[in-house]
């Protein structure tokens, strides 16, 4: 089933048929729980027609920096952090776990570059497997709601302002 397009349709809307490329940064902390999160996720990019790079990274801690570094490539219209902290793993754990969610809205907020935050924090290890395939599952679904508003609002802006304006 292919996309149809009218004949009569602006070129520059020919552009929003073409799908994101999404980077998902994945914690091999809690394996079998991000492994959960990380299928879901791929499920709905693959879904909606996206392309994606998962990358693996250490812990938790390791997200902001490893976002970072990756986002500012510009290869990526959005990510998507993914991860699983259990309480006790470390002392600070929950510590760790408040900061690096800040980190990442932070981040998103300042360059601009959208980030969603599958990131969930249990008590023990015997989290509940379906509600985080559900949870992930909405996360990767409203990044891409999401990627579609921004194409949106940015078409609308280049056609009121004659199509001469560069959005990222």
């Amino acid at each position: 089933m292919g996309v149809q397009v009218p004949s009569s349709a602006p070129l520059f809307n020919l552009f929003w048929l073409l799908m994101a490329h999404i980077l998902i940064l994945r914690t091999k902390q809690n394996d079998e729980l991000t492994g959960v999160m990380s299928r879901a996720v791929v499920d709905v990019l693959n879904a909606n027609g996206h392309t994606y790079d998962e990358i693996l990274v250490p812990s938790i801690k390791d997200l902001p920096i490893s976002l970072n570094m990756l986002a500012e490539s510009l290869n990526y219209e959005a990510s998507i952090c993914v991860s699983s902290v259990v309480k006790n793993e470390h002392e600070d754990t929950k510590l760790h776990y408040q900061e690096v969610i800040r980190c990442i809205y932070d981040y998103s907020t300042y360059f601009g570059h959208l980030v969603g935050q599958c990131i969930t924090y249990h008590e023990n290890t015997k989290a509940d497997l379906d509600g985080l395939f559900k949870y992930a599952q909405a996360v990767g679904t409203s990044v891409c709601e999401l990627i579609k508003t921004i194409r949106d609002i940015n078409s609308m802006e280049s056609s009121r302002y004659g199509g001469n304006i560069k959005h990222n």
